[in-house]
């Protein structure tokens, strides 16, 4: 279930890349959605996580105290080694707030193979030339614009399956 954007009081937004201690089945990544979309709702936890090249990159951003509660238990998950924050700031406004959790293979994707190389990897390669002086908006819209154009579902298709 999406939630409202807009002016938020308390809304950090946070960043992670992680290497995949395995190849995710879509069954695992579709329990990860479908867990994520019962729990973030109540929490306030919005978010796009992508996959491709055996590394996890996602985007959380939500009150700081649940956030940073779901990112200590990310650390802890074995699906996930070496767990790095890209970005970790706070913000206005919400920028997955379409999605309670968006869940997306790039590694499944067969169209437009050339494009999805290393995707994610220049994404998080975008993520590491930033200065920590929150200047990171671009950067994390450039990561929610991948999440659409390469399959996750437009803010008004989540919406109406919510």
């Amino acid at each position: 279930m999406p939630i409202a954007g807009g002016m938020q009081d308390d809304l950090i937004q946070i960043v992670y890349v992680s290497t995949a201690s395995r190849r995710p089945t879509p069954e695992l990544l579709d329990s990860i959605r479908a867990a994520a979309n019962e729990r973030n709702p109540s929490l306030g936890i919005t978010g796009v996580l992508l996959y491709g090249s055996g590394l996890y990159v996602q985007l959380l951003e939500g009150p700081p105290d649940e956030v940073h509660e779901l990112l200590a238990s990310i650390e802890s998950d074995d699906r996930h080694r070496k767990v790095r924050i890209l970005v970790s700031q706070l913000s206005e406004k919400r920028s997955a707030q379409a999605w309670s959790m968006g869940v997306l293979d790039l590694d499944s994707i067969e169209d437009d193979r050339a494009s999805l190389e290393g995707l994610v990897r220049d994404l998080v390669d975008i993520f590491d030339d930033i200065e920590w002086d929150n200047s990171a908006g671009p950067a994390i819209e450039d990561l929610v614009t991948a999440f659409v154009r390469y399959g996750g579902p437009a803010e008004n298709e989540a919406a109406q399956a919510a």
